[in-house]
């Protein structure tokens, strides 16, 4: 299957083969879909950790997709940690934009305190913009049911 996916901002064209959707994708959907039903209630949270560039965002918007196209699973909202690096000014001030995506860049008590808000209810969600290259703050609004937080240094 090739489709365009809006991936953190851009377009970008991805493709997967059907017997990989149909053998890992859905299967592993429907599972996390079985693990939000025991406490429906509650939002459940998964999380996705691989170095840069590996496409973990691509993969987790295709997963949104799938989602939406079954309506035996649940919505699935992907929420990268990339929002929570710290701004430029706070690195420059504190001299570690040169090592900006290392974990010592991020805000983890920040990441720690709207994890907590996510498992609570519907809240917001910082997202790391690509042309400023700092975040925005509030730029998520979570709702789904069944969310994915991804990143590097989880």
């Amino acid at each position: 299957m090739k489709i365009e996916l809006t991936v953190n901002g851009l377009k970008i064209q991805a493709q997967y083969q059907n017997e990989e959707i149909e053998n890992v994708h859905k299967p592993l959907l429907h599972m996390l879909a079985a693990l939000q039903t025991v406490n429906p209630q509650r939002r459940t949270v998964v999380f996705l950790c691989a170095p840069p560039g590996t496409g973990k965002s691509t993969l987790t918007t295709f997963w949104e997709y799938l989602a939406q196209q079954d309506p035996e699973l649940p919505a699935i909202q992907t929420l990268p940690m990339d929002g929570f690096h710290h701004y430029n000014s706070w690195l420059d001030a504190h001299q570690l934009r040169p090592f900006k995506g290392a974990p010592e860049t991020f805000d983890v008590a920040k990441l720690a305190e709207n994890l907590r808000q996510v498992v609570e209810g519907d809240c917001t969600w910082p997202q790391y913009d690509r042309q400023k290259h700092d975040p925005v703050e509030d730029a998520l609004h979570v709702t789904a049911p069944l969310v994915i937080v991804e990143g590097n240094w989880l």
